[in-house]
C-alpha cells in the first residue's frame, strides 16, 4: 500500500531531480517493486536520469546488493534466518544455551566491491549511496526545495523494504533507520562559473534482529560501523564504547547514527580537497526522523 504523501512535498517550489525525471511526490508513494524498477532504470546503458557516467559501474553493483539482502527473492536476506537486512553468515561458535554469552550468533560479511574505499554490509546504507551517487543535485537545491524531500523519499523506501517483509511475518523487525540524514556541499561561482552542489546520505542502524538490547550481534554490527572511520585526528580522539557527551549526556555511540558514511565523506571533503578544486565550499546538514513518514488512515 502506497504511504501518504505529506503536505510538505506538495509545495509548488519543490524541484525536480536528476535530469528533471525524478519527482518526489510519485517517488514517495512508490512500492518496493517500484523502486526496483527504478534502480534498474538508472543504470541501464542509456543513463535516462544523466548520472555521472564514471559511477554507472559501482551504482550496478550496489544495485545487486541491495537485491541480494531484500525480501523475498534475496539470497542473503533469508539465510541464515532470521531474516535480516544485513550482509551476515552464521556463527559456529554462538553459544546459545548461554543468555550471558559475549559470542554473536552471525558474523557480518562485506561486499567485495567498495564505495570510494568504504565496505558495505547493509541494504538501507547501500540505498542511501545509489541514490547518493546520482548527483549532483540540481543548481538551485536547498534543504526546503531538494534534500528535505529526498530525505523524505529515502526514509519511505526504507520503510517500503521493511513493509514488503512485514506483510508476510507478524513481525516488527527487522527495523528500519530511526533517522535519516543528508550533508551537501554547495559550491561559490568562480567568475561566471558555477558547479552544482555534491550531497550524500546517511541512514542510523537498522536492518539487524536482535535477542535483546545487550545482544552481541547488535554489537558486532556497531563495531564494524564504528571501524569504517579510518582518520587518525578521530580514532586518537574517540573509542566505540568512549563518546562525547552533550550536556552531560551520552546522545548515540558511534556507529549507529545516521552521518557514519556521510561523516567519512566531509572529513575526506575537509583534509583531501578535491585536485583542481578552486572553489570555495560550504558543507551543511540537515536530520530526520524516519517516524514522520506517514501511513495511509
Amino acid at each position: 500500500m502506497p504511504h501518504e504523501v505529506p503536505g510538505y512535498l506538495e509545495g509548488e517550489d519543490i524541484l525536480k531531480g536528476f535530469n528533471l525525471q525524478f519527482t518526489f511526490k510519485e517517488a514517495y508513494q512508490w512500492s518496493q517493486k517500484r523502486i526496483f524498477e527504478f534502480l534498474d532504470k538508472t543504470v541501464e546503458e542509456k543513463n535516462p536520469y544523466e548520472v555521472p557516467k564514471n559511477n554507472l559501474p559501482t551504482m550496478r553493483c550496489v544495485k545487486d546488493y541491495i537485491h541480494q539482502l531484500s525480501y523475498p527473492d534475496g539470497k542473503h536476506f533469508q539465510d541464515p534466518e532470521p531474516g535480516q537486512f544485513i550482509y551476515r553468515k552464521r556463527n559456529d561458535a554462538w553459544e546459545p544455551d548461554d543468555p550471558n554469552t559475549s559470542i554473536p550468533r552471525f558474523l557480518l560479511l562485506k561486499f567485495p566491491t567498495q564505495v570510494e574505499g568504504r565496505e558495505y554490509f547493509i541494504l538501507f546504507d547501500l540505498l542511501a549511496t545509489f541514490v547518493s551517487l546520482m548527483g549532483p543535485a540540481p543548481a538551485p537545491a536547498k534543504a526546503k526545495n531538494f534534500y528535505i524531500p529526498l530525505i523524505l523519499v529515502l526514509g519511505s523506501w526504507c520503510q517500503s523494504f521493511h513493509d514488503e517483509y512485514q506483510a508476510s511475518k507478524p513481525t516488527t523487525e527487522p527495523r528500519p533507520p530511526a533517522m535519516l540524514q543528508c550533508t551537501w556541499k554547495e559550491y561559490q561561482p568562480v567568475g561566471e562559473i558555477s558547479r552544482p552542489p555534491d550531497f550524500f546520505l546517511g541512514c542510523s542502524l537498522g536492518g539487524a534482529v536482535a535477542l535483546s538490547a545487550t545482544d552481541p550481534w547488535l554489537g558486532e554490527v556497531e563495531h564494524a560501523r564504528f571501524d569504517l572511520i579510518d582518520d587518525n585526528q578521530f580514532r586518537a580522539q574517540y573509542k566505540y564504547d568512549e563518546n562525547p557527551t552533550f550536556g552531560g549526556k551520552i546522545d548515540q555511540i558511534f556507529g549507529v547514527c545516521a552521518e557514519t558514511y556521510p561523516f567519512m565523506k566531509l572529513m575526506r571533503y575537509a583534509t583531501s580537497p578535491s585536485p583542481g578544486d578552486d572553489y570555495t565550499w560550504t558543507l551543511l546538514t540537515t536530520i530526520m526522523r524516519l517516524r514522520n513518514i506517514q501511513r495511509p488512515r
